[in-house]
């Protein structure tokens, strides 16, 4: 009866764990298919920030420069694309 018992159990657990493992791998393809978008967005957004004009982008110097000449305050970002 032991024996019997074990084997049914392992049959009902077989599903579960299919069930657990596409899962887990659906969930992997979709934050890595998030990750490239993220990475997308953000160079896309920086080639539509240096075309309008209104920012200065990746240039420290000039933007002091900038700040100094209209003696508005400057607003520095650090972005990071992990």
């Amino acid at each position: 009866m032991t024996k019997l018992s074990n084997t049914l159990r392992t049959l009902k657990t077989i599903p579960r764990l299919a069930t657990l493992s596409v899962g887990v791998l659906l969930l992997t393809a979709c934050s890595l298919n998030a990750a490239e978008d993220r990475r997308a967005k953000v160079l896309n957004d920086r080639v539509e920030v240096q075309a309008s004009g209104n920012w200065i982008y990746n240039d420290l110097v000039q933007g002091f420069a900038e700040a100094a000449k209209t003696r508005k305050p400057m607003l520095v970002v650090f972005r990071c694309v992990p």
